[in-house]
């Protein structure tokens, strides 16, 4: 018996997104946030920046994770933008 093949899956045009972020429901999220500062860096550095971000989020010795993380990602959102806006 064979099975129906597989339709392709379209390409994902967003950001590539860490795993693990903060989130409690509608109101209390970074998504957006983390969003739009990955759309800025370039894609094929996104995978590793929402790995080290992930790392960094789920770091339990501080307990400060979430802020550990999120200044990251600013940091390196804030270079790429830098950048573009010099190149332009």
């Amino acid at each position: 018996m064979s099975r129906p093949a597989l339709k392709p899956v379209p390409d994902y045009a967003g950001p590539v997104m860490p795993k693990f972020y903060y989130y409690r429901g509608k109101a209390g999220s970074d998504r957006d946030w983390i969003m739009k500062r990955m759309a800025v860096i370039p894609r094929e550095r996104q995978a590793a920046v929402a790995l080290e971000y992930e790392k960094r989020y789920l770091n339990k010795n501080t307990g400060f994770g979430r802020k550990l993380a999120n200044e990251y990602l600013q940091g390196v959102a804030a270079e790429y933008r830098d950048q573009r806006r010099g190149a332009a």
